[in-house]
């Protein structure tokens, strides 16, 4: 089963760079063809996005896409082999690669027998970054429709938002398999548990920030709601995504809290069903 272990976290990062190189050719080879025909005097009157077959690859990729944006340029004077156009490109496979990696290691991890359990803590970092991230790339991408074609604005959208569903139900699920926490407290010490509460409590800021920026969001909403029909409908999702965010961070953090209160002893139970 060792081979079966690492095949995925090789295999896709492997099999997603092959694919971006050559729906970037042909996207580069697109929009070289549309230059030609209009003249060479026109390049800089050319879209980016006639070049389709990238802006495909992107979408696949929507993720590294991304966070490429946000990345800024400290890759100079690297060659391109024939491949490589921008310093855009060399960030950007390099993230396709982390993108594929850790998703292949996740389906790597759920395959190995017995399956490789990881701690409760780390499973509530993951899935408050992964959360996070995914409302980000919602946000982010929305007031992009100026620059690229729908289709695209709703490819990176969708990965957002189930980017963003799939860590919320994975939080619940944390919240609600804590058969080990009891394990876990008794195996830290007191400045251990110390930290695991001041956590807790900052999910819980996050989460009470994350309702007060859905209510801005909705404000917004209102405020297009007699505009573009379909950028409402975006800001709308946003909102359900951040509400569905906070209400989640509140319920686990508290959850959390109130637990580890009552197996330090800080807080007495309330009731036989009490943890």
């Amino acid at each position: 089963m060792s081979g079966l272990s690492f095949r995925f976290r090789v295999i896709l990062p492997a099999a997603f760079l092959v694919l971006s190189i050559v729906l970037a050719t042909v996207g580069d080879w697109q929009r070289q063809r549309v230059i030609d025909s209009v003249g060479r005097g026109a390049v800089h009157g050319v879209p980016q996005r006639v070049a389709v077959a990238r802006f495909m690859d992107y979408a696949i990729n929507a993720p590294a896409w991304i966070a490429t944006w946000q990345i800024p340029n400290f890759i100079n004077h690297f060659p391109s082999w024939g491949i490589m156009s921008t310093e855009f490109d060399w960030r950007y496979l390099l993230l396709v690669c982390i993108t594929w990696y850790l998703i292949g290691a996740m389906i790597d991890r759920k395959r190995s027998s017995p399956p490789r359990v990881i701690p409760v803590a780390w499973k509530r970092v993951l899935g408050v970054l992964a959360t996070g991230y995914g409302i980000f790339m919602c946000r982010d991408v929305a007031p992009l429709e100026w620059w690229f074609d729908p289709w695209f604005i709703d490819c990176v959208f969708l990965w957002g938002f189930f980017l963003t569903v799939a860590a919320l139900v994975s939080l619940l699920r944390v919240s609600g398999s804590d058969s080990g926490r009891g394990q876990l407290h008794q195996a830290i010490d007191s400045t251990g548990r110390n930290w695991m509460l001041l956590r807790e409590v900052l999910y819980f800021l996050v989460g009470v920030g994350a309702l007060l920026g859905a209510f801005s969001w909705a404000h917004d909403y209102f405020y297009i709601l007699d505009g573009d029909v379909r950028t409402a409908s975006l800001l709308f999702l946003q909102c359900l995504l951040l509400l569905a965010s906070g209400a989640v961070l509140l319920l686990t953090s508290v959850k959390s809290i109130r637990c580890e209160l009552l197996l330090s002893g800080r807080l007495q139970s309330s009731g036989p069903g009490a943890p």
